[in-house]
């Protein structure tokens, strides 16, 4: 025997957590009784912008194959009406994903740079295909030569370095197309360079699909698992984003052609942020008095103020800009409007708010409310006896000013769409 041989698997742990060092296994185990899937160590929540690894246990990897589709949702909501003044230029709450990156209009040195980095990926997924074929029913477990000639072909040292050049060039090529993105809206329409970035975007953007649907990842991770043993597979990897990940999973035996599983796998996201509207009923302890006169004496008239109470309940919106504890429970900043049926007045809104649910959510707010309420003027007289003014006044003197009071807010979002 090699004396190597008793090493391997220590040598694959190596390689593997140098790959995927902070990345978290979630395992699918095979029941070959039942000729089903077990799914009970799925988790229930997955943290935003943490890296898992799809993994099929307890399998032959010579007679099953795994195919994989990763989808990332939003939950996406419009803007209400009375909120477009406040949050100008936002249609719906899909804009944590919109920040663009600046460009020196250098595109097409950007193009060749960009595809210099696809050249690599591609040399990643060729060796990945061709050791497939290879191995396809004849797995060589421990096998070093393919992971040795990639690291000739790219002129690298080590499987980090290899992981490390397909997480810089995939990155290099996003990059490179959210700069594409900002240059299309910013050069003049007769700008001849316009026809040529228009042409390189659309191209880069094929690329983009083969990345996310991680093909070259997917290669490299083949490649690394051919020297592990034969009991288990990785399915896919994906990083928590958006709101809910999905994994279309098809798992199938080869050699009978019989499909063992068929169908989605979702994977709800905490530990990030969102941006989300609500719409609900408002209640404010700071409304607009309202006076009357009423007779004094001979020359003067009293000023009173009319017994209504100091509660406001009205209609309106909120924008919530909130951190996710879990996939069911947010709390953040937000602000808003709502408007009164009772005194018609427009107010503006800003405080915390408690988010529950996923697609649906129910509010909870608390903050402060801001208003024009007409009030008396500083030239109103006043004495001991309160306010008064002469009788030739046949209208009380009020003018408006910007008060606060405090509202509690009960708001919901049920029209949700998945994005």
């Amino acid at each position: 025997m090699n004396k190597l041989t008793p090493l391997l698997p220590i040598i694959f742990f190596i390689n593997f957590h140098a790959l995927f060092g902070q990345v978290e296994v979630i395992e699918i185990t095979y029941d070959s009784t039942s000729n089903s899937l077990l799914f009970g160590n799925l988790p229930k929540k997955v943290k935003a912008n943490k890296d898992y690894v799809l993994m099929l246990t307890k399998v032959n990897s010579a007679h099953v194959g795994v195919v994989s589709q990763l989808s990332a949702y939003d939950y996406i909501s419009d803007l209400p009406d009375i909120l477009k003044p406040i949050f100008l230029g936002i249609p719906n709450t899909n804009v944590m994903g919109q920040f663009e990156l600046d460009s020196n209009r250098g595109n097409t040195r950007l193009f060749l740079n960009a595809m210099n980095h696809y050249d690599k990926l591609q040399k990643i997924r060729s060796a990945g295909n061709d050791y497939y074929e290879k191995t396809k029913f004849n797995p060589i477990p421990g096998d070093t030569i393919p992971l040795h000639n990639l690291k000739k072909t790219l002129g690298l040292d080590n499987v980090k370095a290899i992981a490390n050049q397909l997480l810089m060039s995939e990155q290099f090529i996003l990059n490179a197309i959210e700069s594409y993105r900002y240059s299309i809206k910013t050069i003049d329409v007769r700008d001849p360079m316009l026809e040529v970035i228009h042409t390189e975007y659309a191209t880069l953007n094929t690329i983009k699909d083969r990345i996310e649907s991680g093909v070259f990842r997917k290669s490299l991770q083949f490649l690394i698992d051919s020297e592990r043993a034969k009991n288990q597979m990785n399915i896919d990897t994906f990083t928590a984003s958006k709101d809910v990940t999905e994994v279309h999973l098809q798992v199938v035996n080869t050699y009978t052609g019989v499909t063992v599983f068929e169908g989605d796998l979702n994977f709800k996201t905490y530990h990030n942020w969102s941006f989300d509207f609500t719409t609900g009923f408002f209640y404010s302890n700071r409304v607009e008095k309202k006076y009357y006169l009423e007779n004094r004496d001979e020359s003067f008239n009293w000023i009173l103020k009319e017994d209504i109470p100091e509660v406001d309940i009205s209609i309106g919106a909120l924008g919530h800009f909130s951190y996710k504890f879990s996939p069911s429970f947010m709390a953040g900043i937000s602000v808003g409007a709502s408007l009164s049926p009772f005194d018609g007045k427009l107010r503006y809104l800003t405080g915390t708010s408690l988010l529950f649910g996923e697609q649906k959510y129910v509010g909870i707010n608390i903050g402060v409310a801001f208003a024009k309420i007409a009030s008396l003027s500083d030239g109103t007289r006043q004495d001991s006896g309160g306010y008064y003014q002469s009788k030739d006044m046949t209208s009380i003197n009020t003018v408006e000013r910007i008060e606060t009071g405090l509202y509690i807010g009960l708001t919901y979002n049920f029209i949700n769409k998945k994005q």
